[in-house]
């Protein structure tokens, strides 16, 4: 069984070898994306299982756009939200080193 499913992708490969090629660019490019992705955002489970599963970029489509995403995002706001806190703190006069509080009596 296996070696006849081999013969019949060696036998797809020689008589499709365009569609093969293009199944494999577009396979890497997908998994390339989401390993970086899952690299960036430390997802170590998700790159182990993106690294060793090949679901021709179904799996790494998955990732980027669902989970991926949604750390993303969460990671924009918690960084927008900490840039906000800091420019506060800076604009107000009590972080000053005192200065123009009233405690220089």
């Amino acid at each position: 069984m296996l070696m006849e499913n081999l013969i019949s992708l060696q036998g797809f490969m020689n008589e499709n070898p365009v569609i093969f090629v293009a199944l494999l660019i577009w396979s890497l490019a997908w998994k390339g994306v989401a390993l970086w992705k899952s690299a960036r955002l430390s997802h170590k489970t998700w790159f182990i299982a993106l690294l060793i599963v090949n679901t021709i970029g179904i799996l790494e489509i998955i990732y980027i756009y669902f989970v991926a995403r949604k750390y993303s995002l969460v990671t924009r706001i918690e960084s927008a939200e900490d840039e906000k806190i800091g420019v506060g703190k800076n604009g107000n006069t009590s972080d000053n080193g005192g200065s123009g509080s009233g405690s220089e009596n």
